[in-house]
């Protein structure tokens, strides 16, 4: 979800919290999978996204399964309280 975000942005600026707030992700697990793929790097004390479409698509085909996408709007959460 966040590589397909990636893939298809048309901003100019994208920040973790723009991509928090359009998956429903928490943004330090967003920077956890970021870091981890070395597409979130820093320098100088300031974060920046550093990749290539390619190897966005690359990560995508050999991750999961390409047919089963996940339509954020079929997501429905509901907090869990512990009975007394």
């Amino acid at each position: 979800m966040i590589l397909n975000l990636l893939l298809t942005n048309t901003k100019e600026k994208l920040s973790i919290m723009d991509i928090a707030r359009q998956t429903g992700i928490t943004a330090k697990d967003i920077m956890v999978l970021l870091e981890s793929y070395q597409i979130l790097r820093q320098h100088e004390g300031k974060y920046f996204f550093y990749t290539e479409p390619e190897y966005l698509r690359a990560i995508l085909k050999n991750s999961g399964r390409e047919y089963r996408k996940v339509e954020s709007k079929n997501i429905h959460w509901k907090p869990h309280f512990k009975s007394v």
